[in-house]
């Protein structure tokens, strides 16, 4: 037996039997880069959205591994906006407390779809490029690009590229509305139960 496809993804228990209603309005925006984050992405990209002078709340996960704990939590400080989340373990529930998202391409990304939260994917690691390009194929989840980038310029195309999306969902809510339906689509968190499911017709 051979189970191919998104739909066979399997996700914790967390993420299966959602139903999120997606809100009218952008409020709030989680930022997730996974377990490190060593190109500092989190703190470019929070000073970035922030200088967008938008009224929207901002999550940020801060991973075991990440090196710039301290300034993120000066940000922090400066800012009642900006919100750091420590050692999650129900993902899910920070992510239904969110209306967007700005994710590294990794497993993230299918627990996003489940849920149907509106994102775009940026890439910091070789194996992540296929996923990021594969989900912006399927119009599910947009890629940035790579921010594993030297030159500032180039850093500003994917600064760019992540603000134009936000944007056009924020002044356009079919378009979030068609994000949220491709997106669940494509994968709608019961992936494990279809897994079973067919081995149990063995």
């Amino acid at each position: 037996i051979t189970l191919l496809g998104a739909k066979y993804t399997p996700l914790r228990t967390q993420f299966q039997n959602q139903n999120v209603v997606l809100q009218k309005e952008i409020k709030s925006i989680l930022i997730t880069t996974g377990g490190s984050d060593p190109y500092h992405f989190s703190e470019t990209l929070i000073c970035h959205l922030l200088s967008m002078k938008l009224n929207i709340e901002f999550h940020i996960v801060v991973g075991k591994l990440f090196q710039d704990t301290n300034s993120l939590e000066e940000l922090a400080n400066q800012n009642t906006s900006v919100h750091l989340h420590y050692n999650v373990s129900d993902m899910a529930a920070l992510m239904k407390q969110c209306d967007y998202a700005v994710s590294a391409a990794g497993t993230t990304l299918y627990e996003l779809c489940a849920l149907g939260i509106p994102a775009i994917s940026f890439s910091m690691a070789d194996n992540q490029i296929p996923m990021a390009e594969t989900f912006a194929e399927t119009k599910a989840v947009p890629y940035a690009g790579d921010i594993r980038i030297k030159m500032p310029e180039e850093m500003n195309i994917v600064l760019s590229r992540i603000s134009k999306h936000l944007l056009s969902l924020f002044n356009d809510p079919s378009k979030a509305k068609n994000q949220h339906q491709s997106m669940r689509h494509l994968i709608d968190g019961t992936g494990a139960i279809k897994i079973a499911e067919a081995l149990c017709k063995l």
